[in-house]
């Protein structure tokens, strides 16, 4: 009992919650001097076909915190690749998506 216990939801809410931060307009995710902007998920909607990456415009909406599914899709590998093909500059986002996946698949 002398342990202390650190209080974890699930992994879809865990990562909902990373999902909802990143999309959030008024703060920003940033590793070193890159910076995560969902600005670079509506470069990839706008430039591939939807067939492609499988996102939805309201997979970029912060004010749905319970989007579980777009987590999911945020998730898929192909995601990343795609943004390396399409996005230029996009190194921060090597680092977010991998992370998301753990949180949402390992934890």
């Amino acid at each position: 009992m002398g342990e202390k216990c650190i209080p974890v939801q699930d992994t879809v809410h865990e990562g909902a919650k990373l999902r909802v931060r990143l999309l959030k307009s008024n703060k920003f995710l940033a590793l070193g001097n890159k910076v995560a902007s969902c600005s670079d998920l509506h470069a990839l909607i706008s430039c591939v076909n939807k067939s492609e990456h499988f996102l939805k415009y309201g997979d970029l909406n912060a004010h749905d915190k319970m989007n579980y599914d777009s987590v999911e899709r945020l998730c898929k590998p192909h995601l990343l690749k795609l943004l390396h093909k399409y996005v230029p500059g996009i190194l921060f986002w090597n680092y977010f998506l991998r992370e998301l996946r753990v949180v949402i698949f390992i934890l």
